[in-house]
């Protein structure tokens, strides 16, 4: 019996798949990424922001002094209401800081990913696009995958990182349901929506004058009943997420169209997002291009 080199396929070349990969590269694992997009550094979602927990393995990958060069560090947490009154002020990240060795960090996705996928080096000949996952078969000796061009690729095990509406998800418990029948399985969409979300990012809302003196990034979250805004305010950049409570929960995934976002956007033109910041969205300039 030929004995078969261990291989991964890893689906999606998101920040999930693009940190799985540079993994199994340092651990000398042959690996193969499946990307349905036709590009991989494409600037779509929000900003992440992560903790010392992942700076850990970003650290451990070799990405974190690069990392750092286009992130925001979060040094105060402040909240308030709507009407700008501060009720809260904590260094809760110099806390952090103190009892980790560091702090917690924001930064643009599309800025992770031209990283994750800029150091592959050679490697990034193992990233494929326009390869969408319609089918996974699955035997004692690996796996084969199919997509939606016809190609078929075989590995040991495969790796779903392609996002909270993952295909590999539905097709593992597809497959599982099939091969155990009389067995309880868990709900098709078992994740419980309560609020909706809308999210957009600025320019820096800090001052020049004021820009000396203020931390790398503060985060503000403002209180309403059935509503709220949370802030990543940096010195370069500033991130915005506005929250409402749904009428009742919901498992199904929502649309959201253009009139909608100009809904939401009104419901929160009078919110204060910081202190020092007379209520932003009132008076605003909508839908710009992406920062990239």
């Amino acid at each position: 019996m030929t004995a078969h080199k261990f291989s991964v396929i890893i689906a999606g070349a998101g920040p999930v798949g693009l940190s799985a990969a540079h993994a199994l590269r340092l651990a000398n694992i042959d690996f193969l990424v499946l990307e349905k997009r036709q590009n991989v550094v494409i600037d779509v979602g929000a900003s992440i922001a992560v903790g010392p927990a992942s700076l850990r393995v970003i650290h451990q990958l070799g990405l974190l002094e690069s990392l750092l060069e286009v992130s925001h560090r979060s040094e105060r947490k402040k909240a308030l209401t709507i009407d700008g009154r501060i009720v809260k002020d904590t260094p809760f990240y110099h806390h952090l800081k103190e009892n980790t060795g560091f702090t917690s960090i924001a930064f643009n996705r599309v800025d992770y990913l031209r990283l994750l996928y800029e150091r592959l080096g050679s490697d990034k000949a193992k990233v494929l696009t326009g390869k969408e996952i319609v089918d996974i078969s699955s035997t004692s000796s690996g796996v084969t995958v199919k997509c939606v061009d016809g190609t078929l690729y075989e590995g040991s095990i495969v790796i779903g990182a392609d996002g909270v509406h993952s295909k590999v998800r539905g097709i593992m418990r597809q497959m599982a349901i099939e091969e155990h029948p009389k067995r309880s399985w868990d709900a098709e969409h078992p994740y419980l929506t309560t609020y909706k979300c809308l999210w957009f990012s600025t320019p820096s809302l800090v001052s020049e004058q004021n820009l000396s003196g203020s931390p790398d990034m503060a985060v503000y979250e403002t209180y309403h009943k059935d509503h709220s805004i949370m802030c990543l305010s940096g010195r370069l950049r500033c991130w915005v997420f506005l929250y409402k409570k749904l009428p009742q929960p919901t498992t199904k995934r929502l649309a959201c169209t253009k009139e909608d976002m100009e809904e939401m956007m009104n419901m929160f033109a009078e919110f204060y997002i910081t202190e020092d910041m007379k209520p932003l969205l009132k008076h605003r300039t909508v839908y710009p291009a992406p920062s990239t």
